[in-house]
């Protein structure tokens, strides 16, 4: 979603700080009230690119292509889905330390900074230049595999459950 709470313009201008778009490019997917600003950013800003709305297969497809998923949200999530998308892929993941991520992020799996544009920028140059980002998206998927896979969360809720009926 490109809206505002999600962090996008954020990226936005972290991107343009980094100065990574003559190196690498950033890939940007998703529809939202702030759809007409990345749309511009990617005309504009060099090395990024604007998928647009796309299917759950084609964003599995499109994380399974990249180095790291970035994830600039300003808001304070629960449990956001994104962060464990890119750890069932086997994908590091740089965030925000708001809410949950701080919570799911550390630098076992990934990269957590400030949700301003210099820090974030800075961020972006540290992932882009980390030598195994292979161990990272290794690390991410354990993670994901010991706390979030269908199987850990089923049994866990039946735990639950066993012990509210005093079983």
């Amino acid at each position: 979603r490109l809206g505002p709470e999600k962090g996008v313009d954020l990226l936005l201008g972290a991107w343009e700080r980094s100065g990574l778009g003559s190196k690498t490019t950033l890939t940007i997917a998703g529809n939202g009230p702030q759809r007409a600003l990345v749309e511009a950013a990617a005309r504009e800003i060099p090395g990024i690119r604007y998928q647009g709305s796309v299917g759950h297969s084609e964003m599995d497809n499109l994380r399974k292509q990249c180095r790291v998923v970035v994830i600039p949200s300003r808001s304070y999530e629960a449990l956001p889905f994104v962060a464990l998308e890119a750890f069932a892929a086997g994908r590091p993941v740089v965030a925000c330390n708001l809410g949950a991520l701080a919570d799911l992020v550390d630098g076992s799996v990934g990269w957590l900074t400030n949700p301003g544009e210099a820090a974030l920028a800075q961020t972006l140059v540290q992932a882009h230049e980390c030598s195994n980002p292979c161990e990272l998206g290794q690390a991410a998927r354990r993670r994901y595999e010991q706390s979030f896979s269908t199987s850990t969360s089923l049994r866990g809720l039946l735990d639950v459950y066993e012990d509210l009926s005093g079983d």
